[in-house]
């Protein structure tokens, strides 16, 4: 729960901004409305991969599987094998790594619109 919890938070921490950035990069709608279109693409794109790289790395990496029954009696923590748990976490870290570097070149690649000191500001 604790794990899920910080998850949640840090990926609302990033999300949140990332989403409502469209707004600052321009004022013509147009303009955002095919901004926020590339974003979701992009985003839709990089789910897609991310699960396909996720099932590719696991697949290779933990090398054969028993596929049949074990039974009920057995406890949970032996039902995964070193090589898949070892699986799963480079599979988790690359994802993580393409994640880190995603939101690096997110964070020096966009530039705000200056601020435009002639209009009001509404508070």
């Amino acid at each position: 729960l604790v794990v899920y919890l910080l998850f949640q938070t840090a990926f609302s921490s990033f999300q949140v901004p990332y989403t409502s950035l469209t707004v600052h990069l321009s004022h013509d709608p147009k303009e955002r409305d095919s901004a926020t279109a590339y974003r979701m693409a992009f985003e839709i794109l990089s789910a897609m991969f991310a699960s396909t790289f996720q099932g590719v790395v696991i697949s290779q990496l933990r090398g054969n599987v028993d596929d049949t029954c074990r039974p009920c009696d057995q406890p949970s923590s032996s039902v995964f094998n070193k090589k898949e748990e070892r699986a799963y976490m480079i599979a988790a870290v690359c994802i993580a790594a393409l994640s880190i570097i995603s939101a690096i070149i997110l964070y020096f690649g966009v530039n705000e619109l200056p601020e435009d000191k002639s209009k009001p500001r509404n508070k």
